[in-house]
């Protein structure tokens, strides 16, 4: 013989139905605050500059800057009036040492095509270093 509840049973009062509306809207609000905590603190995480994700060292302007920018630029660049972007001097008169951000040979002119790509870092931590020769 199985028992089987009575549907008058069954069905909740209102005043625990509302009970049920009022801890599933808490647990709700305390969920979505917690995920938009969590999303700040991992968005946090990702801004701020730790150790665990080192900038590419420094490389010499002659073993990795110059065959990039001979591969890269050159193809327009060689015979322009300002000369090869794989030459030294051509490439130190458009650095301000410790700064990419204000310089010409890493920020490129807007209308011009993208040239450092995969390598930006690089440039980026050749003209950090002081873009030594």
């Amino acid at each position: 013989m199985s028992i089987r509840p009575s549907p008058i049973a069954a069905e909740p009062s209102a005043p625990a139905r509302q009970a049920r509306r009022s801890v599933v809207s808490a647990i709700s609000t305390c969920l979505k605050r917690g995920l938009i905590a969590c999303a700040a603190c991992v968005g946090l995480a990702a801004c701020s500059e730790t150790s665990s994700t080192p900038s590419p060292e420094p490389a010499g302007f002659a073993d990795r800057i110059a065959p990039l920018a001979a591969e890269r630029c050159d193809g327009c660049h060689a015979t322009a009036p300002g000369g090869s972007m794989a030459a030294y001097r051509t490439a130190r008169s458009l650095v301000t040492p410790g700064k990419p951000d204000e310089s010409l040979y890493y920020t490129l002119p807007a209308r011009h095509p993208a040239a450092w790509g995969d390598a930006a870092g690089l440039v980026r931590a050749w003209i950090e270093a002081g873009a030594p020769e």
